[in-house]
């Protein structure tokens, strides 16, 4: 059975009431969320040193340390200002592990 114009006419308004209630609907959830999310969200400026200082890692690698062998062990030194005083230090010190200075 073919529909009659004007009972497409009257389906295609029912659709459209349809849509736009469903639209609607969605742009309240939607900013329902925003403001729920707004709510927790903080921004950067608005946190304390202790807080900021959570939120970050530093990478640090292999090659950002000195390396001594010191009594069979690896020691690992990050201040070079340190590394080069004890480099100098395993270099005036002989085999016994006392200074020759």
């Amino acid at each position: 059975m073919e529909l009659s114009s004007s009972d497409k006419e009257r389906i295609q308004h029912q659709y459209d009431a349809l849509a736009k209630k469903t639209l609607v609907g969605e742009a309240k959830s939607h900013r329902r969320t925003l403001a729920k999310r707004a709510a927790r969200e903080v921004t950067f400026s608005d946190l304390s040193e202790s807080e900021l200082a959570q939120l970050f890692t530093t990478d640090e690698y292999e090659s950002d340390y000195f390396r001594f062998q010191v009594s069979g062990f690896d020691v690992l030194v990050k201040n070079e200002l340190l590394a080069t005083s004890v480099d100098i230090d395993n270099l005036q010190t002989n085999d016994t592990g006392t200074c020759s200075c």
